[in-house]
């Protein structure tokens, strides 16, 4: 336990950084969300892992701190490929920003075992349904594997091991272990399954993320026994193009961003500072049918 404490406080103070680009940039619950991808690994009780362009575990662990959610795709899935506003993927799941799971991810801690925010040790409980429910987004088959505890063996509360340690050789990250959950998620050092009993026709193995605030300006941190995002975390200034919002269309999102972090900026640069008028899709249908209706009514008056 000890040991487990004090290799994370060492990790906060060694690690502090945020990846430089995404490799995909989602939309969740009005969040932004910057994707990078950790590793893939073959579903194996004795898997490999392929870290992202030729990068090792511990490459990775510097991103943890700034975190703010995780996902666990299919091998061959992105971010973009699920909704986790609505989802329906049988397998996808993805941490809810700054909840309980990522609270120990910033601190290098496994995130299968429910832990206090303030103290990081175990509070005593395991990882039962309604647990998971509060803490993650998926269907609820795939919620299901991340449920710890069943009647079939003891799977009894603990507090959480260091996802990497450097003096341990195996190549993986002691990420999730759904203990007693034959068919649940066991993503360790060793191994790769999001079905721990089960070889799962048509999956060839896991995909692992790691998401940031689009702008690299927020992270997570504890009030009281919960994780909040907060500007207050001592990064950099934050990206211009985290302080526009999310429209529907790509070309119409970044004209809007561009006329938002415009103004945003002439608040000082601090989005808190500003109001956001966020306009329906249906105006922006309207003004470019007003442009065209312009355009012909110009073209004609040239020709009469």
């Amino acid at each position: 336990m000890i040991s487990s404490i004090l290799l994370a406080l060492s990790f906060k103070m060694v690690f502090s950084t945020i990846p430089d680009s995404f490799d995909v940039v989602t939309n969740v619950g009005g969040e932004r969300i910057g994707w990078i991808k950790v590793y893939s690994c073959v579903e194996s009780s004795t898997s490999t892992f392929t870290y992202s362009n030729g990068q090792t575990a511990a490459d990775f662990v510097q991103y943890f701190e700034h975190a703010i959610s995780v996902q666990f795709l299919e091998a061959d899935q992105t971010p973009a490929d699920v909704d986790f506003d609505s989802p329906t993927d049988e397998f996808a799941v993805m941490a809810d920003v700054c909840s309980n799971p990522v609270i120990a991810l910033n601190n290098n801690l496994n995130m299968a075992w429910p832990i206090d925010a303030s103290t990081l040790l175990s509070t005593g409980a395991t990882a039962d349904a309604s647990y998971v429910s509060a803490e993650w987004k998926g269907t609820s088959a795939a919620l299901a594997r991340l449920v710890q505890g069943d009647s079939t063996c003891d799977c009894a509360a603990r507090d959480p091991q260091a996802i990497y340690d450097a003096d341990v050789e195996e190549d993986g990250l002691f990420l999730y272990w759904a203990c007693c959950n034959h068919d649940g998620v066991h993503i360790t050092r060793n191994q790769c399954s999001l079905d721990y009993a089960t070889d799962l026709a048509g999956i060839e193995g896991v995909s692992f993320w790691l998401g940031f605030a689009r702008g690299r300006n927020k992270c997570c941190q504890v009030e009281g026994d919960d994780g909040v995002l907060s500007t207050d975390c001592g990064l950099p200034a934050p990206d211009r193009r985290d302080l526009c919002s999310f429209s529907l269309a790509e070309f119409v999102d970044e004209c809007y961003c561009a006329a938002e972090e415009e103004a945003a900026f002439a608040f000082g640069g601090n989005p808190e500072n500003m109001v956001k008028i966020e306009l329906p899709s249906s105006v922006f249908y309207v003004l470019a049918s007003l442009i065209v209706v312009g355009v012909v009514a110009l073209f004609a008056s040239c020709l009469f």
